[in-house]
């Protein structure tokens, strides 16, 4: 926490006087928003920058490419690259929440928003994982309608999932 220390005041009358007086200014609150691909940050275009502006410390994970870049230009957000599919790979997906663990130890964030069902999957469980008090799960399409089979439910599951382990 950083602090601030004012020596010179004021009194009724006017006059001047020095005292010591310490005030403890507490850090910003610190959010991380996570979708599968930057594209769907579109959706909050004007409200990550809104939010930087007054006093937030907003963070977006995503997968890479140019389009992360330019959401860092517009919003003026920190990014922190981790390759997604939206396809259900056991492997790669493994890998992803691994990254994004890394990235919350470090950054230790106050609030998780996740969208997008595999960004909003691996972003809650990794959240609650980590003790993160506030996890937004923020529906982004409903993913399960386009797929057929097996991975409909699989993806429909994991939807629901996301939505009772978010604060």
């Amino acid at each position: 926490q950083e602090e601030i220390t004012d020596t010179n005041f004021q009194d009724i009358t006017g006059s001047f006087f020095q005292m010591k007086k310490t005030h403890k200014i507490a850090p910003p609150i610190r959010i991380v928003y996570i979708t599968t691909v930057p594209k769907s940050f579109n959706q909050l275009r004007g409200q990550l920058r809104y939010l930087g502006e007054h006093g937030f410390d907003v963070h977006c994970i995503s997968s890479p490419g140019p389009e992360l870049e330019i959401v860092r230009q517009h919003e003026n957000v920190q990014i922190h690259p981790v390759h997604m599919y939206r396809s259900i790979r056991p492997l790669s997906d493994l890998l992803s929440a691994i990254k994004i663990v890394l990235i919350f130890i470090k950054l230790r964030p106050n609030i998780v928003h996740a969208g997008t069902p595999k960004a909003g999957f691996i972003g809650i469980v990794v959240a609650k994982l980590v003790g993160i008090p506030t996890r937004i799960f923020f529906y982004h399409g409903f993913r399960f309608i386009s797929i057929k089979g097996w991975k409909r439910s699989v993806v429909y599951l994991a939807e629901k999932l996301s939505c009772l382990l978010a604060s």
